[in-house]
């Protein structure tokens, strides 16, 4: 003989189904959201040279602040692992100049003195 449920019980086998329900939504968006992370981010979001977003990896800040360029205090176009490898401030400066320009044609605009002292605090760090 069955028994036939009370209203207590159904409504709480429909809240858990509501909860499992939002459960999957939630994996399914964060699972999408991760494997389309860099596709719709500008590139001041990821590393220049691996591409990997910088929830991924940590950037290499490069101490600005001594310039006193527009509020500026770190400077991280590369990744720690891409700045490592590439190894030299001269391998590594090409990265700094396109997120330089890329800063200025999209929002801020930064004169060639601030390059002249980003260019001075890359070349100057070990």
């Amino acid at each position: 003989m069955s028994r036939k449920k009370s209203k207590s019980e159904s409504a709480n086998s429909s809240g858990c189904f509501l909860i499992f329900l939002f459960l999957i939504f939630i994996a399914v968006f964060t699972i999408y959201s991760e494997n389309n992370m860099n596709v719709n981010y500008r590139k001041y979001g990821s590393c220049l040279n691996c591409q990997m977003h910088w929830h991924q990896v940590s950037p290499h800040k490069t101490d600005i602040s001594k310039y006193n360029i527009k509020e500026l205090h770190d400077y991280f176009p590369l990744c720690e692992k891409c700045w490592k490898k590439l190894g030299t401030a001269e391998k590594r400066l090409p990265f700094y100049r396109r997120l330089f320009d890329e800063c200025n044609e999209k929002e801020v605009r930064y004169d060639e003195n601030d390059w002249i002292s980003i260019k001075d605090a890359v070349l100057k760090e070990k």
